[in-house]
Formats: structure tokens, sequence, C-alpha cells
């Protein structure tokens, strides 16, 4: 038996001159909280962001595209002329288009939610069975799910 409890609410919320301080992708490799950085790029300042993980994936604007790069490299683009990364529109390196792909503005309140997640997954199916929290990491572009012990949920 599985009992989903979503609690968690997306609010965007935008700064005309820097950005939202942080951003949630979700779907792919690169999913995950993204915080911003000191960094303005462009003749616009666009911000860039930083995965809150793993300090080697990027958001950033540059050659009028935004791009998501992991350790210097491309991993998507989206050349949507927005002050901020688009949530819609991301395209893979090698040319498909990444659909499940969003990207979110965040407000203080849901990033304190993201640290905390409150979607729990109760399962009762063996050794398997426990109490599972949703955590920011995608596979496969779907959510995951970690239990108190260490053991990981893939739906």
């Amino acid at each position: 038996m599985i009992t989903f409890i979503p609690l968690l609410l997306w609010t965007a919320v935008t700064d005309a001159t820097r950005g939202p301080e942080h951003l949630f992708m979700s779907g792919g490799f690169d999913s995950g909280l993204y915080h911003i950085t000191n960094q303005t790029l462009g003749a616009n300042a666009r911000p860039e962001y930083q995965h809150t993980e793993h300090a080697r994936r990027t958001i950033s604007y540059a050659d009028n595209k935004w791009t998501v790069f992991y350790d210097g490299h491309v991993r998507l683009t989206n050349t949507a002329q927005t002050h901020t990364p688009p949530q819609t529109g991301w395209v893979w390196y090698y040319g498909r288009a990444a659909p499940d792909l969003a990207v979110y503005s965040l407000s203080r309140n849901d990033t304190a939610e993201l640290n905390n997640p409150p979607v729990t997954v109760t399962l009762q199916a063996g050794d398997r069975s426990g109490h599972y929290t949703l955590q920011t990491d995608r596979q496969h572009g779907y959510p995951v799910y970690q239990e108190a012990g260490g053991r990981y949920l893939y739906l």
C-alpha cells in the first residue's frame, strides 16, 4: 500500500533587477535546488545560478541563450530571451527537446520546504516497508524518495 501526502507548493518570485534567490529544476540529471550567485551576465545583467549540492552544475546566460552546464560542458539550452531562466522549452545538448524538464522560481518559504520536504510515502512491501521522504533528485524524470535507513524508492 502506498500513501501519498503531497504538500509542496511552488510560488514564482522575481526581482526585476536581480532575479529569484532560488530555482528548482525538476526532471533529468540536473534536477535539484539552485541558488543565485554574485555573477551577472550579459548586457541585461542576467543572474547566474549554481546547484546547491553539485557546485559544478550551473545555469547561466551567454550567446543569446540560457545554458545548463555540468563541469563546464553544455547539458541543456533554452533560447528564450527572458531575464531569468525560463520554466519550459529546454533542449538537450544533442538537440532533443526536454519536455519533462521545468525550472521553477522559489520564494524563501518554498526553499525552507525543500530543505525539509513534507511529502512522505508509506510503503508496505516486505523488507522494503517504511516511510520514504521526497528528495530533490529525480531518476529518469521521476521523483526519488529516501527512507531514514538510507534506502531509496524510485517510482
